[in-house]
């Protein structure tokens, strides 16, 4: 009688195959799952800005003239026009 001190080829095969398939499915799973994060991130990023913006006006009844890199912002209704559109609703002056 033979006995074993190891595994065998075929076992070492059939590992690194189901070791490979539960790779493909998980890396696709993971990087959506990341991608829902970051563009869940970039909505609350987006909503405290606008927060901050709607305070300023409030306060100086009127919108902040300038961006940080002295041009004018540029407004956009980006809820109103819908996914992948932004209306334009105007230039900080205009108001």
């Amino acid at each position: 009688m033979r006995t074993s001190k190891g595994f065998g080829l075929l076992e070492l095969m059939v590992v690194l195959v189901v070791a490979g398939l539960l790779a493909t499915l998980a890396i696709p799973a993971y990087k959506q799952f990341v991608d829902r994060a970051r563009t869940a991130r970039a909505i609350g990023d987006i909503s405290s800005i606008d927060l901050e913006i709607e305070k300023f006006r409030l306060k100086n009844d009127s919108f902040p003239p300038l961006d940080p890199w002295r041009r004018p912002y540029t407004y956009l209704n980006i809820a109103a026009a819908g996914p992948g559109k932004g209306a334009f609703i105007g230039r900080a002056e205009d108001y």
